[in-house]
């Protein structure tokens, strides 16, 4: 079965695997809104579309 491209790409970038593991093992709603704005950051969404995805200000969720 051949995965989508961005899936693909998952599996070949490191940074993207470490989030993706950090988000399995936490427990932590705070946490888990960091590491999915992270994770949203690696996949090249834009600032002001994340912060629409996760419901907070674009400055909170700036890495600025």
């Amino acid at each position: 079965m051949k995965l989508p491209k961005l899936l693909q790409e998952d599996q070949n970038n490191l940074e993207i695997q470490a989030i993706k593991a950090a988000i399995n093992a936490n427990e932590d709603l705070r946490m888990h809104e960091r590491y999915q704005t992270i994770l949203l950051d690696l996949h090249g969404v834009s600032k002001k579309d994340i912060s629409k995805i996760i419901g907070r200000a674009a400055r909170i969720s700036s890495f600025a």
